[in-house]
């Protein structure tokens, strides 16, 4: 499987762009689905729910996992753990070809005491950070924090500008869709912080729900092109946002 093995060859050092000089870097004013190869096909996975338990002490284990396109092999494992009268705060993102060692580390920001203990809490947007092999942690900021849904949520990559927006209105846990966008301003008359923004409607991520067995499971795509760091960013910034959602779906 060639995904396979661009896991077991990866180098932390890598860089999108690591291998051009400075004088060739694509301006950031230059769109980024511009600069992805469109012959390349859509990268897809499958996500699935493969363990979850409650230990002694109360926490509850989630483990998801995202697999190729064929179903067969799972490439990456996120693993998050919570109590009930608590939200998850942390999840690590892996490369199941070097499990047990995390790719990403994933810390989200906090709800209140009060809204912590509210039924609807896990659908209240949050902050996620992620560090990993990458030169600055990838800081992604909800428009309304702490407000249903999660997104709008937007963050920079590579001097570029992104913003993650529901993917299903009728479906809270379905995977968000990607655009990339160049300015944002308040909504006119909006008292809670609502933001307009220029995004053109070119999906950079997109998803759909498969229904086998007795719990849903999912499907990711990314446009075609897309550098494998990017990527992962994206996939760990959505596995955690869902497993925070599942703790509020049992």
């Amino acid at each position: 499987m060639p995904q396979i093995h661009n896991l077991l060859t990866w180098q932390t050092s890598y860089s999108p762009v690591s291998h051009a000089p400075r004088d060739e870097l694509p301006s950031p004013n230059t769109p980024y689905h511009s600069l992805l190869d469109p012959h390349q096909p859509t990268t897809t996975y499958n996500l699935h729910r493969t363990r979850e338990w409650t230990g002694s002490s109360g926490f509850r284990k989630f483990i998801y996992s995202a697999r190729d396109y064929s179903d067969k092999y799972a490439l990456y494992m996120l693993e998050a753990t919570h109590r009930d009268d608590s939200q998850v705060n942390a999840a690590d993102f892996f490369r199941v070809a070097e499990y047990p060692q995390p790719c990403i580390n994933i810390l989200l920001s906090g709800i209140d005491k009060k809204r912590a203990m509210t039924k609807d809490a896990a659908y209240k947007s949050r902050g996620i950070h992620m560090r990993g092999p990458f030169s600055q942690p990838i800081k992604e900021y909800p428009d309304r924090q702490q407000k249903i849904p999660w997104s709008p949520r937007r963050f920079k990559y590579g001097g570029r500008r992104f913003v993650w927006k529901q993917g299903d209105p009728n479906d809270d846990a379905m995977p968000e869709t990607l655009y990339e966008y160049q300015q944002d301003w308040v909504k006119p008359g909006s008292r809670t912080g609502k933001r307009c923004d220029d995004a053109k409607l070119i999906k950079l991520v997109w998803g759909e729900k498969r229904r086998k067995g007795k719990v849903d499971s999912y499907t990711i795509h990314f446009k075609g092109g897309m550098d494998q760091v990017f990527r992962e960013i994206l996939l760990a910034s959505q596995m955690a946002r869902q497993v925070c959602l599942f703790t509020a779906m049992d």
